[in-house]
């Protein structure tokens, strides 16, 4: 009898140390009561989803504030651990205000960047909170290949280029092409691709083959990737399925690659000839996509005035000659009957060599 009086006694003064002994009998989970309470705690200024979890967003600053009653501490600790590793902070949390008319304060401490999930635990005087789970959001993560068609002309020589580097030339007059693909397994909702030339500026926005893709692609008309002719600069961001943004676009610049000019070379062992000579030169020329026109121009000195006096075709599109070879050789008599020469004139020979660029402008 006197064993149970001291019990009831024991449960009148101290109600709630005797419930929580009594819970915790009954193997539930029950702390006793503190002089401290901590009455609520809030991740980045919004409220846990349950009493054990959070989600933070990947690389955002960690914030954290408690709202407490009882026995009011100046600060507090606040552990956070990996769940991964052995990795741990400790950071401080400080009574920021007065106690509200309901007798509560709030306490703040900023906390890293996360990149993984991680649990925190509270201390404020003698209340000690529950291990809190923080289930890190991650943002996308978007790799972006560049492919380039080059111009019909070249496409016998050069082939089709993809790369994912970000500052990249191609042929003047490549078609380009941008796909996206969201490396981390994360559905998008939007891609899009800024882009700027000295001209011109505008938006394009990729799409996906089917719902649910991770590749995402320009669509084929979009401009000015139809004929590359000047260089420029690009911007691409993505949001996907929880409204998240890559922390940084990527960006990059595609510079204009030019068609080089062809070059060639002329030279005989004849250097001193009679009017009715027939001296043989021998030729070579080359270009990086072919050689659509061949020609030797000769002109003649006399008393030092230049006239220009004939041209010997040695490859020319009007007989179906255009090469797509990248080297031409050979050689040829150049008849001189034809140009009245004189004693004391010079002879002078030039090799011509044009390039073949389909319905660009050739050069010389």
């Amino acid at each position: 009898a006197c064993v149970l009086a001291c019990v009831v006694m024991i449960a009148i003064l101290f109600p709630s140390h005797s419930r929580a002994f009594a819970a915790r009998l009954l193997l539930k989970k029950r702390d006793y009561p503190t002089r401290t309470q901590i009455v609520e705690i809030l991740i980045n200024d919004q409220p846990l989803l349950d009493s054990q979890s959070a989600r933070v967003v990947e690389g955002t600053p960690l914030s954290i504030a408690a709202r407490v009653s009882g026995i009011l501490p100046t600060t507090g600790t606040v552990v956070i651990e990996s769940v991964t590793s052995e990795d741990a902070t400790s950071l401080v949390i400080t009574r920021v205000g007065v106690a509200t008319d309901n007798g509560w304060a709030t306490y703040r401490a900023s906390g890293p960047k996360l990149k993984e999930d991680a649990t925190f635990t509270a201390r404020l005087g003698d209340a000690r909170s529950d291990p809190i789970r923080l289930a890190v959001v991650h943002r996308p993560i978007v790799g972006v290949t560049i492919e380039a068609t080059p111009p019909e002309y070249a496409q016998g020589t050069l082939a089709p280029e993809a790369t994912q580097e970000r500052y990249v030339n191609f042929l003047r007059g490549s078609a380009i092409s941008f796909r996206l693909r969201c490396t981390n397994g994360k559905l998008l909702q939007s891609a899009m691709l800024e882009w700027a030339n000295e001209s011109a500026s505008g938006t394009v926005s990729f799409s996906p083959p089917d719902a649910g893709a991770l590749l995402w692609q320009l669509p084929s008309y979009a401009a000015p990737f139809q004929r590359l002719t000047e260089a420029l600069k690009f911007a691409t961001n993505v949001v996907d399925e929880d409204g998240l943004s890559m922390l940084q676009p990527i960006e990059g610049r595609i510079e204009v690659r030019p068609d080089q000019s062809p070059i060639g070379s002329l030279r005989t062992e004849h250097h001193l000839v009679v009017p009715t000579a027939q001296p043989v030169m021998r030729y070579e020329a080359s270009d990086d996509f072919g050689i659509s026109r061949l020609v030797i121009e000769v002109s003649r000195e006399r008393s030092g005035d230049v006239s220009f006096a004939k041209t010997v075709e040695l490859l020319t599109t009007e007989t179906g000659g255009t090469t797509v070879d990248a080297k031409v050789a050979g050689e040829v008599p150049v008849d001189l009957t034809d140009i009245d020469l004189r004693n004391g004139d010079r002879v002078l020979v030039r090799l011509v060599a044009t390039d073949e660029r389909g319905e660009w402008p050739s050069a010389s």
